[in-house]
């Protein structure tokens, strides 16, 4: 497994980290994500990700019984809700996942989307608490506009030469077909020597379905290595100084994969091969999400519904 270390942060963080969006969706897979999660430790993926939303807060539960016995060994990062944005809200709800995961801190805690139901200055002004709590050793956002990113940077004070600050962290869609970030939000992170968690490195599983130019360049890269498509797929952005992919796997096969990833190095040959067969977007990443506070209300009580009534049903 390669590391990626930001400068002066005394961070060293896999190239490679664990996603778990789905995860706790049903409890007779807990498990069997559990385990996976814990494969995944071992063959070096300490880093993994979870959201307050995520099966209504199970994802986080899932992630609490796979850390219980190496929780000094693992990057725990979780994301805060938007509709949780004012700072007293944003310490419970971080209070809450820390209950939840058995734990009594995150290594960073993000903005899950962004809202304007509250100003950006208001928002830095909670990530800072979290920090200052010692609840969050480093904080961010995901899913942030450009525009966004710049405001909430200058509010953390973490300019680049600012080390003070933290480290940074921004969570976006990262992949071969998606290749947005490139355009402005990932020289954003490099420029205060940040960290991109990379999510949907596989588009859901859209890009390995994909027929033509593009799949044919993909495999032709992954056979000069004697690897898998979706490998070399995850070591595309993995190349990328400064980006941590966040690859999701629920069986053990699978994250042995995603963690064998972790040592392919792409020649520039084949980034270029791959740039080539994979054209990127000419249009930035903006709000996709309706930013108001109703929406993201509306939508974590309906999930937390959904999910109360799976689990009654699956239990």
């Amino acid at each position: 497994m390669r590391y990626l270390e930001p400068s002066e942060a005394g961070l060293r963080l896999p190239v490679i980290g664990q996603g778990t969006w789905g995860f706790g969706e049903d409890p007779r897979r807990h498990k069997q994500e559990v385990e996976a999660l814990r494969r995944g430790f071992e063959l070096g993926m300490t880093l993994v990700d979870t959201a307050e939303l995520y099966g209504a807060g199970e994802s986080e539960r899932v992630v609490g019984d796979a850390i219980a016995d190496c929780r000094a060994s693992i990057f725990l990062i979780t994301k805060i809700w938007p509709s949780h944005a004012e700072p007293d809200a944003m310490r419970r709800a971080l209070e809450a996942s820390l209950r939840r995961m058995r734990t009594d801190h995150v290594d960073a805690c993000l903005l899950h989307w962004p809202t304007k139901s509250q100003p950006i200055q208001r928002i830095a002004q909670g990530l800072r608490a979290l920090k200052d709590s010692g609840l969050a050793r480093e904080v961010g956002v995901s899913n942030f506009p450009t525009a966004m990113v710049r405001e909430t940077i200058e509010a953390l004070g973490m300019q680049a030469g600012r080390r003070q600050g933290g480290v940074f962290f921004h969570e976006l869609p990262y992949s071969l077909e998606d290749r947005r970030v490139e355009l402005t939000l990932l020289p954003q992170v490099k420029d205060v020597e940040g960290v991109l968690l990379a999510y949907s490195p596989l588009g859901h599983g859209r890009l390995l379905r994909h027929q033509g130019p593009g799949f044919d360049a993909l495999r032709g890269v992954a056979g000069r290595h004697g690897i898998s498509p979706a490998q070399a797929a995850l070591a595309f952005p993995a190349a990328e100084e400064g980006v941590v992919v966040l690859a999701k796997a629920a069986t053990k096969g699978h994250v042995q994969e995603n963690a064998e990833s972790g040592d392919v190095v792409l020649s520039p040959e084949d980034l270029d091969r791959l740039r080539s067969a994979f054209l990127r977007s000419a249009k930035d990443i903006g709000f996709s999400l309706p930013p108001s506070q109703a929406f993201f209300s509306l939508a974590y009580g309906g999930i937390s519904l959904m999910q109360s009534l799976h689990g009654r049903y699956r239990a």
